[in-house]
């Protein structure tokens, strides 16, 4: 395994939590019980990801400098993950634990919810983004920081 494995894990996460969300939009518009078992899949796994990618994150965060501008991005990008695996887990127990009725009556709030978390997905993948096309983060050619 290399030494920052957090590259190679991030993208399951990204990829999974957005399906969940595409997939529970889908399953609202289209009453298809099938596309609210794929949603609900994607999120435990997802949800299961993020938790790895933000570990393998914060262990892969000394490679970044202590002060500038990639610091500031990092900290953005730290908070929001965060946050982001917060609302997801939080939507990964409302499914698992009050599925049936209570998730029937409450699907437009839950549904509210995975659009927030999908947004708060986008910003901590923006800055992670950030972190190594602006800033060089963990590539061979750091760039200048501007």
């Amino acid at each position: 395994m290399p030494p920052n494995p957090h590259p190679l894990v991030v993208h399951f996460p990204i990829a999974l939590l957005s399906l969940a969300v595409v997939f529970e939009l889908l399953a609202r518009f289209s009453g298809r019980e099938s596309l609210l078992t794929a949603a609900y899949w994607n999120l435990v796994v997802g949800s299961m990801a993020a938790a790895v990618a933000v570990a393998s994150g914060l262990l892969a965060e000394s490679i970044v400098p202590e002060n500038g501008p990639a610091h500031e991005a990092l900290e953005s990008h730290e908070s929001l993950a965060f946050a982001t695996l917060g609302i997801f887990a939080a939507l990964f127990l409302w499914r698992t634990l009050r599925d049936g009725e209570f998730y029937r009556r409450f699907s437009a709030f839950f549904l509210i919810a995975m659009l927030v978390a999908w947004i708060a997905l986008a910003a901590t993948s923006f800055y992670g983004g950030e972190l190594v096309f602006h800033h060089g983060v963990g590539t061979q050619q750091p760039k200048n920081p501007e």
